[in-house]
């Protein structure tokens, strides 16, 4: 399991929910956060999807902490419940 892999799953999640596909974008010379937006964050060596809430950047976890392969298990199965 490569991060790019992991990365293209959560655009794919990104697709299905019709969710922006980037997590922060520049608009009137800001940078804004697209709300409802999927994105990957690591940290202390560990993988986690979060969706960002609001447009300050807020964030909700969606997975728990894994490894790349968890986290991936975890949105695949964002992805079928979904379809």
């Amino acid at each position: 399991m490569t991060i790019k892999t992991l990365e293209n799953k959560i655009e794919e999640l990104n697709i299905i929910t019709k969710s922006p596909l980037t997590p922060l974008e520049i608009v009137d010379n800001k940078l804004v956060f697209n709300k409802g937006c999927y994105h990957l964050y690591r940290a202390y060596g560990a993988f986690i999807v979060h969706q960002i809430c609001n447009e300050s950047g807020g964030a909700r976890d969606v997975t728990k902490y894994g490894t790349k392969r968890e986290t991936a298990h975890a949105v695949d199965e964002l992805i079928s419940s979904h379809n």
